[in-house]
């Protein structure tokens, strides 16, 4: 099982940053507000977790792999990313 805790050292790895603009939905930027107040991060933080996020599922199914979440009550639901 992977945790975002997993992806914590990513970061140190990061030698130089750099600063782009991107346009957004409102739907997602109140959705990466949400994360970032829910989980205590900033906005920057939130949106880096959905590119470690994304670049994880992307990785593992184009190699192949299942990416399954599974509910509270134990049901699974597999992710397809279509092309």
């Amino acid at each position: 099982m992977v945790r975002w805790a997993d992806f914590s050292g990513w970061e140190a790895a990061m030698a130089r940053r750099v600063k782009v603009t991107v346009n957004l939905t409102e739907d997602d930027v109140t959705e990466l507000k949400q994360q970032a107040d829910r989980d205590g991060i900033t906005m920057t933080d939130a949106i880096r977790r959905s590119i470690a996020v994304g670049k994880l599922v992307t990785s593992a199914a184009r190699n192949g792999e299942k990416v399954l979440i599974r509910s509270h009550n134990g049901d699974l639901r597999q992710i397809e990313l279509l092309r």
